[in-house]
């Protein structure tokens, strides 16, 4: 049995997209030859917190356990705590893989995207969110949609959403649907979006809707303080940066832990776009 670490926010690569894993399921992960293809795994949770970490290459972001292994573009197992203790980040390439050719999102999905905007809203009720928009432009207003409009309170624009019709548009096509919500909520000043590094899962939603529409993404990332923010400049073209690290701390809060067990020792899964190595 193989088995990897990972933590309460860590996420998979589905047939329904990035999500956080159930107890057993079917997730994305990369065979010997290269091929991305579905297999079996179950999770098992474990008593006692653990340290988190947040990992961040030029190709994607996410939270891992301090255990996690993941393998780098040599094909050897890093260990993410060795990352970030040795300060190694900088000199590692990572395999990653963050396309969703094929993916069909489902309500499951979407209410976990829906449910982590609540951290980030001005205000949320069973039916409605609102978010603050990063950039006050009146323009923001123009195009209403039936999940989302663009409306000013004072100095200030407001993205409101619509949790029902937000889920429907997310099922029927998601790219779009993330696309121009983060146009509208996140987009600054300079043109680049601004995601906080909690709103990782939003922003892996983003980056693949650029991807499924063959443009680029090019991610830098902002660190104070260990608060990081991901800065996503859109792209006509694919930029391909070779998964080159980029940032890489502890968090100050634990997580819960869970192992995700498979069969296959050929075959790696996919997590917030990294592949992972058996522990």
């Amino acid at each position: 049995m193989q088995y990897a670490r990972l933590n309460s926010r860590s996420t998979v690569l589905t047939s329904a997209g990035w999500r956080k894993p159930d107890c057993q399921t079917e997730v994305f992960g990369v065979d010997r030859h290269g091929k991305v293809v579905p297999q079996p795994v179950s999770i098992s949770h474990l008593r006692e917190p653990a340290r988190a970490v947040f990992l961040a290459s030029k190709d994607s972001f996410g939270y891992f356990s301090a255990e996690t292994r993941l393998l780098d573009s040599t094909g050897a197992a890093r260990t993410i705590s060795s990352l970030v203790e040795n300060n190694q980040i900088s000199d590692v390439r990572f395999e990653t893989v963050t396309s969703l050719a094929g993916i069909v999102a489902s309500d499951d999905s979407g209410l976990q995207l829906w449910a982590s905007f609540s951290d980030f809203a001005a205000t949320t009720n069973l039916e409605n969110t609102i978010l603050r928009c990063r950039w006050p432009n009146k323009k923001l207003t123009d195009n209403a949609l039936p999940f989302l409009s663009v409306r000013r309170f004072g100095q200030h624009y407001y993205s409101v959403l619509n949790k029902l019709a937000f889920l429907r548009a997310f099922r029927e096509d998601w790219s779009f649907t993330s696309d121009i919500l983060a146009s509208k909520w996140l987009l600054t000043s300079e043109g680049t979006l601004q995601f906080h590094r909690d709103q990782f899962l939003f922003a892996l939603w983003v980056l693949s809707a650029r991807k499924q529409r063959n443009q680029g993404a090019a991610l830098r990332f902002e660190t104070l303080q260990h608060t990081t923010c991901i800065f996503m400049a859109l792209t006509e073209n694919q930029t391909l940066s070779g998964g080159t690290g980029a940032s890489c701390f502890y968090i100050p809060a634990e997580e819960e832990p869970f192992e995700l067990r498979w069969e296959d020792r050929s075959w790696n899964p996919i997590s917030s776009g990294f592949l992972l190595a058996s522990t």
